[in-house]
Order: C-alpha cells, then sequence, then structure tokens
C-alpha cells in the first residue's frame, strides 16, 4: 500500500512537471496568430515567437510593480526577437506594438 501510494505521488509530480514546462499562453498564441499574416511568418518563426511571447508574458506575470523586472524582461523579449525576425519584420512588429502604423497585412 506504502508502495503504491509513493508511486501515485511520483506520477502526479512527474505529469504536472512536465505539463507545465513548454507549454505555450494562449495570449500568446493569439497575438501571434494576429501578427502571422501583418508579418508574413513563417511556420518555423510563428513557433519561436510563441514560445518568445510566453516567455515574456510570463515574465511581466512575475515582475509585477518591479519596473527594473519589466525592463530586463523587454530587453529580452526585444533581443529574441531580433534573431526571430528579419530586420523588416522586426521594424514593422515594433511600429504595431507602439501603435505608429495600422497592423495592415504585407502584399504578396
Amino acid at each position: 500500500m506504502r508502495t503504491f501510494l509513493t508511486l501515485a505521488v511520483l506520477a502526479v509530480l512527474h505529469f504536472s512537471c512536465a505539463h507545465g514546462q513548454k507549454a505555450v499562453l494562449p495570449e500568446a498564441r493569439q497575438k501571434v496568430a494576429v501578427l502571422k499574416p501583418l508579418l508574413g511568418l513563417s511556420y518555423e518563426q510563428v513557433k519561436k515567437m510563441e514560445d518568445a511571447e510566453s516567455s515574456y508574458l510570463k515574465l511581466c506575470k512575475t515582475a509585477a510593480g518591479d519596473e527594473a523586472k519589466r525592463q530586463r524582461a523587454n530587453a529580452l523579449r526585444s533581443s529574441s526577437l531580433q534573431r526571430i525576425l528579419s530586420r523588416e519584420q522586426f521594424v514593422k512588429f515594433q511600429a504595431i506594438e507602439n501603435k505608429r502604423i495600422k497592423p495592415v497585412p504585407l502584399r504578396s
């Protein structure tokens, strides 16, 4: 009985830890879905942006009220997006984020 209880506890811990490791937040997925046609993102860029945006949102939630942590999260997000996006895509992303241009899809 004790062995069964120990195994059950270990199984629950394993599944809870495995589930929370690489989960993309729905907010990040939704934001990237909106940006995909606007920036002309590829499949690989979409996946990488979802991960980066999800990490950013998690950092922002933990940095609530701490301006230094929030600035660090913004810098980390900016550097990761610069690696993911082309220069043109990144400039357009910043313009959309800062509401300097209207979000209009790229024409091909």
